[in-house]
């Protein structure tokens, strides 16, 4: 039924693109963001995007118990977000994310130059395609930091992360007599869009307030019971918490960009909803669990009705 819904829900309407704030974006033809092929191709990358959540788990043993919990509530939370169907910017940015937090976490008190760099090296290719990515370095700095995990290699071999992505896109722009976008792309990026939030739909707005919800829930839970976990776990949720409300107050100051960060707040809630789901077993949380499957039904209604 998920699938029938995704591939055939009307979602035409409901993709938000900035294309300042979409860099190369715009250099893929239009045939793979439309129709049933852009469904298949959105489709094909969250199912990446729920399997590369599996091993984030199982690699990071972020559990007590060995649970499907983050990979279910993600995989919940796309079905649920009708305007994240259609291959956008926010699959690529989402599954670049993803690994960069992988190697971020995977570094916990390692001051491995070769973890830094594959950090940072996801993060620069995430803003080839929305550059304005580039904003979290600093925030990745600090967190790789208070993961014990940041020395001067480091540092360096970020920075050469970093420009990696941008000197292969140089030497293809050089090398094809393209110049021109290279140069277009980073005046593009400095582009300033004003916020307006009149181009978001109730649809939209709906979902995100769902997702806003699961993850103000398990972030609240967790500052409650964060005794209960071990030092590294703690420590990951922590960095989890902090940077959804970052992306929380993105999604409020960019909603031209809306799409974008509800896809990277649904990772940081699939982590810290999952969690709740998991730890917090009594009958309040199970009465709380089939209200949001309800409201996550009504959601998906009123959305291809819409």
């Amino acid at each position: 039924m998920s699938i029938v819904i995704w591939l055939f829900a009307p979602t035409k309407d409901m993709v938000i693109l900035a294309l300042p704030d979409h860099g190369l974006w715009y250099l893929l033809p239009e045939s793979i963001q439309k129709g049933l092929l852009g469904n298949i191709i959105g489709l094909t990358i969250t199912s990446v995007l729920i399997y590369a959540m599996v091993e984030f788990s199982n690699t990071l043993v972020l559990l007590r118990v060995s649970s499907r919990m983050l990979s279910t509530m993600l995989a919940m939370l796309m079905g649920v977000c009708l305007c994240l169907h259609k291959f956008q910017p926010a699959h690529l940015v989402m599954l670049a994310s993803l690994f960069s937090y992988l190697y971020l976490f995977s570094s916990y008190q390692k001051t491995s130059p070769a973890l830094s760099f594959s950090t940072h090296f996801f993060l620069s290719l995430a803003s080839l395609v929305c550059p304005k990515m580039l904003v979290y370095v600093i925030p990745l700095w600090l967190f790789q930091a208070k993961l014990s995990a940041l020395d001067f290699k480091g540092v360096v071999a970020s920075l050469i992360a970093l420009v990696t992505p941008y000197w292969f896109f140089f030497a293809f722009a050089v090398l094809n007599d393209r110049i021109d976008i290279f140069i277009d792309f980073f005046v593009k990026a400095s582009d300033i869009i004003m916020p307006s939030s009149s181009i978001l739909k109730e649809s939209q707005v709906a979902a995100g307030v769902l997702v806003a919800f699961s993850f103000l829930l398990g972030a609240i839970h967790f500052i409650f019971t964060k005794s209960q976990d071990k030092l590294r776990q703690r420590s990951i949720f922590e960095i989890v918490t902090l940077h959804g409300f970052i992306i929380a107050a993105m999604l409020f100051l960019m909603p031209q960009c809306f799409n974008l960060f509800l896809g990277l707040l649904i990772i940081d809630t699939a982590v810290m909803g999952g969690r709740f789901w998991v730890v917090c077993d009594n009958k309040f949380a199970n009465n709380l669990f089939i209200l949001n499957i309800i409201v996550a039904i009504i959601i998906i209604a009123l959305s291809i009705n819409m």
